[in-house]
Order: structure tokens, then C-alpha cells, then sequence
């Protein structure tokens, strides 16, 4: 798909014209995300950015345009200036199909993504301070967003490849794959049950709701040369807990100053065990999308090889996990916050 998708360009400029009315100049692939393909082009004066969302897991297109309509509207019905919502096309959609997937067109927002340079204690403080506002909107008023529901489908998936990693020993292409997850195995089992019944207790738990951005990872957050931060790939927007968004902010270094521009602006209290679900979740459901890739069949040599490496970097951080949520823990109860 993604080598089909790279060679029409010509395709994708027709589709960006009848679309969008986009005449688009300079056209070019932009190697970037994990899940979507990304386009730079021209039209007219202005930079914009197409996207192809989901090229590796696919996408439910009415969903998509569902949460496209509900960010239009968080964007210009609030003071949210963060927000990079996308462009409408001719008929006032935002997701067309091009090459069997879904496209959505973005303005290009100049900057430096926050993943290639230092970020500074004010500026986690200010990041802290716009998520606290985005929490802070009431969720009622966007209908259209889904909700959070603390499904476990991560351990549905890991679960049977950890049952198949006998027969991964046995394969010469797999052997690597298998020598990395045995060592842990037993923690990983150990950790798929603790996911599990936090997800059962969060399901019958009252908790407030929010809207969550869902992703806030360092390539997702531009840092402008005039001070400003903006903050893209929305497409997992979503109703659910706070601590799906702040627990991307956690590391020990990071969390203090970021809490420090939350409290300003959101001080509904933040729980342990919500951190210790999302934060499994996160890394669990990395696991999964490298084995899973690994898999497949087809792959070069050097992709099988980054995806190793990938994989081997998605376990190491799994076995700081205990130190991880101790620290958490500790500075949510500095902040003033219940410990879970």
C-alpha cells in the first residue's frame, strides 16, 4: 500500500484539485508517523499538509469524519489556539478516498517538532496549561466523539502471540523475535491480568470525563520560532480520563513542571491507577504493533531490522515500569493528588 501510494502522485494531485479545489505546486512525500502518510504541497500562497490516515491499520471512514466535525468544531467554538484542525473539501466534508484510504488535508504549521529539540521547564508548563484547558471544555457539547470504554483488546492480542512464541524458537526469522520476548514472558503475563482488572475497575468507576487529544507524544507537538505551541494528529480525539493525555507527560524529569501549568487551569484530581492502565496500555499495545509487524511477510532485511530494534526498545522500557509508576505516584502526591 504505502509503495502504491508513493507512486501516484500525479493521482493524489487530481483528487487534491476536484476535492478540495487545492491546485497543489511542489508536491512531496514527507517521511513521517508511524500510521499515516504524509504530503507536503503548495497552493496558492499557503503550505499544506495531506494525510493519509491509517495506511498500516485501515480506518473506519464515517468515524473518522465524525471526529473531524466534532475538532472543526472544538476549534472555532473555543479559545483552543493549539488546535490544527483540517480543511474542509468542496462539500464541506473533511475525509476523502484516495488509493483505498482515507485522506485528510491539514495546513502546514512551521515549527520544530518538540521530539527534535530540548524542551524547557516553561514549556512543559505551558503544555501542561493547554491540556488542562482542553480539559476543561465540557464534553456534552460535542456529540459526535466517541467514548472512552477501558477495553483490554492489547491483551487479547498479546497473549496468543506470547502462547506462539514455541513455534517462533522454531522459525529462522522469528528466532529473534522469540529471544527477546522469553526473558519476559512471565512478567508480561503478569502484566496483561494487572491491565485487565484495571480496566474492569476504571469501566465501573465514576469518573469525570474530558476530552482527550489521545496522543501526545513529542512528534505531535510543534514548538513555533514565535513562542507558540501548536499541536496536530487529532484524529484519535476522544471522550475519556485526563490521565490518558498527562500520563504521556510522565516522565520524572518532565511531570512536575507540567503539572505545575496544569494545576492553573484544571485541579480535578488525577489517579494512580488510571496512570498505571494508560501507561500499560501504551506500552503493551507498542509490543503488539512490533511482533504483529514482524509477522508479516515481505519484509526487508533493514525493516526487519528497525522493527527489532523498535521492539527491543519498547521492552526495556517496559521493564522500568515499576520505577516508572513509583515516581508517578510520588508526584502526584506532592501535587496534592490521591494515591490509588
Amino acid at each position: 500500500m504505502q509503495t502504491d501510494a508513493l507512486n501516484q502522485l500525479e493521482q493524489l494531485a487530481e483528487t487534491l484539485t476536484l476535492e478540495y479545489g487545492l491546485v497543489p505546486d511542489q508536491l512531496m512525500f514527507l517521511p513521517a508517523g508511524e500510521d499515516g502518510l504524509l504530503y507536503t504541497f503548495l497552493s496558492g500562497d499557503r503550505k499544506y499538509v495531506a494525510k493519509i490516515v491509517g495506511f498500516r491499520r485501515g480506518t473506519d471512514k464515517q468515524r473518522l469524519e465524525n471526529t473531524l466535525r466534532s475538532l472543526d468544531q472544538l476549534a472555532h467554538t473555543t479559545s483552543l489556539g493549539f488546535i490544527v484542525s483540517p480543511i474542509p473539501k468542496n462539500d464541506a466534508r473533511f475525509v476523502c478516498t484516495f488509493a483505498g484510504h482515507s485522506l485528510v488535508v491539514y495546513p502546514f504549521v512551521e515549527g520544530t517538532l518538540q521530539r527534535q529539540c530540548r524542551t524547557t521547564p516553561q514549556q512543559y508548563a505551558e503544555l501542561g496549561r493547554l491540556v488542562g484547558a482542553l480539559h476543561h471544555v465540557d464534553p456534552d457539547l460535542y456529540s459526535l466523539l466517541e467514548r472512552q470504554t477501558f477495553n483490554t483488546k492489547t491483551a487479547d492480542k498479546l497473549a496468543p502471540l506470547l502462547d506462539q512464541l514455541p513455534a517462533f524458537a522454531a522459525h529462522a526469522q522469528l528466532r529473534p523475535v522469540y529471544d527477546l520476548l522469553r526473558p519476559l514472558e512471565t512478567r508480561l503475563r503478569q502484566d496483561l491480568k494487572t491491565y485487565a482488572q484495571l480496566g474492569s475497575k476504571l469501566r465501573h468507576d465514576n469518573h469525570r470525563p474530558v476530552i482527550v487529544h489521545g496522543d501526545l507524544s513529542p512528534g505531535n507537538i510543534i514548538f513555533g520560532s514565535d513562542g507558540t505551541i501548536r499541536i496536530i494528529d487529532w484524529e484519535g480525539i476522544h471522550i475519556g480520563m485526563a490521565e490518558e493525555d498527562v500520563m504521556l507527560f510522565s516522565d520524572m524529569h518532565e511531570l512536575p513542571d507540567f503539572l505545575a501549568g496544569y494545576l492553573a487551569v484544571d485541579r480535578y484530581p488525577l489517579h494512580s491507577d488510571a496512570f498505571i492502565f494508560f501507561s500499560m496500555e501504551w506500552q503493551l499495545e507498542g509490543i503488539v504493533e512490533r511482533v504483529e509487524l514482524l509477522l508479516q511477510d515481505g519484509l526487508h532485511d533493514a525493516q526487519r531490522a528497525h522493527e527489532l530494534d523498535e521492539l527491543a526498545d519498547e521492552l526495556a522500557g517496559h521493564q522500568w515500569f515499576d520505577a516508572s509508576m513509583k515516581r508517578i505516584r510520588e508526584v502526584l502526591e506532592t501535587h496534592g493528588y490521591p494515591a490509588c
